[in-house]
């Protein structure tokens, strides 16, 4: 393997470890994301009292109000 090859692998082999790092810390946050929408903002009386509706989208929370 010439030395190019060689550097072109290790930086690949790092940026497949960043990727899965990233992959894992997103999929935390998700988590996260998901039990507080669950546990609070869903069940919330308050938001609906203040007419805010709450949506849980792929990865993101959104409040909208009416």
């Amino acid at each position: 393997m010439s030395e190019i090859d060689r550097q072109f692998a290790e930086r690949e082999a790092k940026r497949i470890a960043k990727e899965r790092e990233r992959r894992e810390r997103f999929d935390v946050a998700m988590a996260f994301l998901r039990e507080l929408y669950e546990s609070d903002v869903k069940p919330s009386k308050t938001l609906v009292t203040h007419e805010v509706d709450a949506q849980l989208d792929e990865n993101r929370l959104l409040l909208h109000r009416r």
